[in-house]
């Protein structure tokens, strides 16, 4: 294995979130991350305070990406349920982008990443939604419970989800 021999701060937290992924989302150690990057552990701190930096930057950057992913523009003529798709295939897109576990959708509360602005909002747009199954709180958790399934069985199979997908679910456990 050949290993790169300059890294930026960036690329170093890409590979952290990365491992964490292999990892189940949970802190990684400067031993990990140089096994993986080819970095001896005393050169992350020229670019780093500690791997608690690292790891927090990582975090952040993923709860960034699931902002980023849900605040998107969407016209106010636009139906709730149309918005709440367009919403979850943004955030499926980023996902499957970035490689990140679907777990960090599902935790209530993650220690480290805020999900509360995904589910508050998708939970907004639930509420304009006339049939549904459920409550529009547990319809929100049933959603990300099974389009992380989805992801994940995706993942394991090495099979491609359909582009519809994320509607699919949506008709079938959410709506009435």
């Amino acid at each position: 294995m050949t290993f790169q021999t300059h890294f930026t701060k960036e690329q170093i937290v890409d590979s952290a979130i990365r491992l964490m992924y292999s990892k189940s989302n949970r802190d990684i150690s400067l031993k990990e991350l140089s096994e993986v990057t080819g970095i001896v552990a005393p050169v992350f701190y020229n670019y780093f305070k500690g791997i608690d930096e690292i790891n927090d930057m990582a975090y952040k950057k993923i709860e960034n990406g699931i902002l980023e992913a849900i605040n998107v523009k969407l016209p106010a003529s636009m139906p709730s349920y149309e918005k709440a798709l367009t919403i979850v295939y943004n955030l499926v897109k980023y996902v499957e982008q970035t490689g990140i576990s679907t777990i960090i959708l599902l935790e209530k509360e993650n220690r480290k990443i805020n999900t509360a602005p995904l589910k508050d909002k998708l939970t907004d747009l639930f509420t304009g939604i006339k049939n549904l199954k459920h409550d529009p709180y547990f319809s929100v958790g049933m959603l990300l419970h099974m389009v992380s399934a989805n992801i994940e069985y995706s993942r394991t199979s090495g099979k491609t989800l359909p582009d519809d997908f994320v509607e699919k679910v949506f008709k079938t456990y959410i709506l009435s």
